[in-house]
């Protein structure tokens, strides 16, 4: 382990592999103290149902669902439900 990584203790260690000591330090001021967890999903529902309706003319279900981390299968069915309430 380099000795850049060693000063820095548990996740803080973890995040320098691939952040700056600047933005680490931005982090631990601004969270320090703080129980933070992720969620899995990275994009609001607003965001997906925006994105796949802009995007359920040109791109393919496939790649939309690689972009939005949903299955395939629930793009097409969302896809679905957008164009019966166009009609």
């Amino acid at each position: 382990m380099s000795n850049q990584l060693q000063k820095y203790s548990g996740v803080y260690r973890e995040m320098a592999s691939f952040l700056s000591d600047a933005t680490i330090r931005r982090i631990w001021e601004h969270m320090g103290g703080l129980d933070i967890s992720f969620p899995k999903s990275l994009y609001s529902r607003e965001y997906v149902h925006a994105y796949i309706r802009k995007n359920m003319d040109t791109k393919r279900p496939r790649e939309i669902a690689k972009h939005v981390d949903l299955s395939e299968r629930r793009v097409r069915q969302l896809i679905s439900e957008f164009k019966k309430e166009e009609v």
